[in-house]
């Protein structure tokens, strides 16, 4: 059999559909951590035959799935190089790690530590995120969409110039367009109170405040 024979064969013989389209029995095999080029043989007794399932490629993510994770970013600059970062977000995590309320505990080193503008102030949540998303980079994506994955599940993700530790919270239970269309509202709103705000003159009395009133001039005020 010539080489452009056998290659039209197996083209001919290939399947590609979702899992849950397949036999119970071959979904659960997938599941289980089936590697490519793996077989499986499923027997079929009533009919005095068997089915040898091949896996061409692993499973891509299903990109209408959407999960939630925290994040803590850090930039090699303000840490003293990359080597440095990544001892302290292993620190990190050990005090995570040890806390009775990891999420929580994350969440409040998040606000000390991280520098990602975008979530910070939040405890570093991301919602939403799904598996084209890019921006956090490959790496956190294969991760977070990994079928293993786990509540509380940590990782450190080191470039040249930063580092990403990332605490895995769960599946998130809106799609990818319903998020995505929720996150472009919602930055929309936060652009124009950002607008709102610079146009507004701040008075600062004193380094101690409590409120600022929302008027037309703005004015810190003093506290006890």
């Amino acid at each position: 059999m010539e080489r452009a024979e056998a290659e039209q064969m197996a083209a001919d013989l290939t399947q590609t559909q979702a899992i849950r389209e397949f036999p119970e029995d071959v979904q659960n095999w997938i599941k289980g951590g089936a590697k490519q080029g793996e077989t499986f043989v499923l027997p079929r007794e009533d009919y005095c035959y068997a089915s040898v399932y091949m896996l061409r490629d692993e499973p891509a993510a299903d990109e209408s799935k959407t999960v939630d994770f925290r994040v803590i970013y850090m930039s090699a600059t303000d840490f003293d190089g990359i080597d440095n970062t990544v001892a302290i977000m292993d620190e990190l995590q050990e005090e995570v790690n040890a806390s009775e309320d990891p999420s929580e505990t994350f969440a409040e080193l998040a606000g000390e530590y991280s520098e990602d503008v975008a979530t910070y102030a939040n405890g570093g949540l991301v919602t939403g995120y799904s598996a084209s998303s890019t921006t956090y980079g490959d790496e956190i994506a294969a991760w977070a969409f990994d079928r293993e994955r786990q509540h509380g599940d940590m990782t450190v993700s080191a470039r040249s110039a930063a580092a990403i530790l990332a605490f895995f919270e769960g599946a998130n239970d809106g799609t990818g367009w319903e998020n995505q269309v929720h996150n472009d509202l919602w930055q929309k709103k936060l652009d124009a109170f950002t607008q709102s705000c610079a146009a507004n003159e701040v008075s600062v009395h004193e380094k101690n405040y409590k409120y600022i009133a929302p008027s037309a001039k703005l004015h810190i005020v003093e506290t006890e």
